[in-house]
């Protein structure tokens, strides 16, 4: 089992991210969080599409699950 996203993957949030389209970022995000744990570019993007929708307080529960995680990333 792979520990992190592929670079596919890791480039596709990364666009959708840069192209400020946030449902389809956060929908990713929320994918590669749960299928890699570990890799902090999928919850810290994650975390940042909650917030671009406004929805603070879900963006904080999710960072409060990723320093749960990898609390010294």
């Amino acid at each position: 089992m792979r520990t992190e996203p592929s670079r596919q993957e890791q480039q596709q949030l990364s666009r959708l991210h840069a192209l400020e389209s946030w449902a389809d970022a956060e929908k990713l995000a929320r994918t590669l969080s749960q299928r890699h744990p570990q890799h902090t570019l999928a919850w810290k993007l994650l975390v940042a599409s909650l917030q671009a929708q406004g929805r603070g307080d879900e963006a904080l529960r999710m960072l409060e699950r990723r320093v749960a995680v990898r609390p010294r990333d």
